[in-house]
């Protein structure tokens, strides 16, 4: 399909290692191809890297940008939207249970505006012990977002030396309590009685922001 951009990007193509092919079809072909009512001009088809294990994260050190965490985010955009907010606040690695949707399905891919080709992912097999097991044997202060009772304010947060992993739960449940239970912190945001919660991503970047803000 003629977009106006076909030449460049034919170039921008070629002068990649290993040059993808390019075919310029119809747009009533390319809608049957992909099965949807596509309009934006180019679908690309690709290989994902494979998300690592938490035995192949590089060794933290003191001034690492956090490390996210995510745990049962099921929602592709509301991955996307994470995927987003991370690379917004200089996160470049996230961490990811089984049970979240894949980073580079479609529509996680869209609503990341693509910074999810910045991220690398790692996978989360095991969420309550590899949780412990980054505060004990890699030296994160895990930071879990929770409403729960005895969870201390975000802005009362006092910071360490240690590198941060913030984890984040499904907006429908929050962190599992075995997850939450594995961390060294509870932290919440504190908000009116009126409001029950944040959606997963805006109080992902609340966080993010609070956490990254600061030099102490």
């Amino acid at each position: 399909m003629k977009t106006g951009y076909d030449e460049e990007l034919a170039q921008l193509a070629a002068s990649q290692p290993s040059p993808p092919e390019i075919f310029v079809v119809e747009q009533t072909l390319l809608k049957q191809l992909v099965g949807y009512d596509f309009h934006r001009g180019v679908m690309a088809c690709g290989q994902h890297p494979r998300l690592k294990t938490l035995d192949e994260l590089p060794p933290a050190a003191a001034g690492d940008s956090p490390l996210l965490v995510v745990c049962g985010v099921d929602n592709p955009e509301n991955i996307g939207g994470l995927m987003r907010s991370a690379a917004a606040f200089g996160v470049s690695k996230m961490v990811l249970s089984d049970d979240v949707a894949h980073p580079f399905s479609r529509r996680a891919l869209r609503v990341s505006m693509a910074t999810a080709l910045q991220l690398d992912f790692y996978r989360l097999a095991e969420p309550a012990a590899e949780v412990a097991q980054l505060a004990e044997q890699q030296g994160y202060r895990t930071l879990a977002t929770t409403l729960a009772d005895g969870a201390v304010p975000l802005q009362q947060f006092v910071r360490d030396q240690r590198p941060l992993a913030i984890l984040v739960g499904s907006e429908a449940s929050g962190l599992p309590a075995e997850v939450s239970a594995s961390c060294t912190d509870l932290l919440t945001i504190p908000m009116s009685p009126a409001v029950n919660s944040l959606n997963a991503n805006v109080a992902t970047a609340i966080f993010l922001y609070e956490l990254t803000k600061r030099g102490d």
